[in-house]
């Protein structure tokens, strides 16, 4: 009976540990905005995102920063995440991130090598 106790005792601690260390998991939302703004100034700048994303293009970052002056405000980032989240990607970014538009062999879909694909950088580097 004392080793299930202890054995309780020692889960209890792990799990209130995890919670601690990572406390965003109990919401399951990060604010991945506030992460990226590590200016605290409100707005993220290229070399923000880019730190944050590495794998992002400099294209990927022109289409959330809607007025073009060179960094990404709250509302411009949660308009993005709104959209992106609900499948709805306007703009130059189509309809690549799912329904029928990214299906393979659609017509919908740019051809490869096309301005509007990718903003994601491949592993390869090019």
């Amino acid at each position: 009976m004392k080793l299930l106790h202890i054995a309780i005792a020692a889960v209890l601690c792990l799990w209130a540990a995890s919670a601690q260390a990572n406390p965003a998991a109990g919401s399951g939302k990060v604010d991945k905005f506030a992460l990226m703004d590590t200016s605290k100034d409100g707005k993220v700048t290229y070399e923000e995102f880019k730190a944050y994303f590495p794998n992002m293009r400099e294209e990927a970052f022109a289409v959330i920063d809607k007025d073009g002056d060179k960094a990404i405000n709250r509302l411009e980032w949660d308009e993005f995440v709104s959209n992106h989240s609900s499948g709805h990607m306007g703009g130059s970014m189509g309809n690549m991130m799912g329904g029928q538009g990214a299906m393979p062999g659609n017509s919908m879909m740019p051809s490869p090598g096309s301005a509007d694909i990718p903003l994601v950088t491949p592993p390869n580097g090019k």
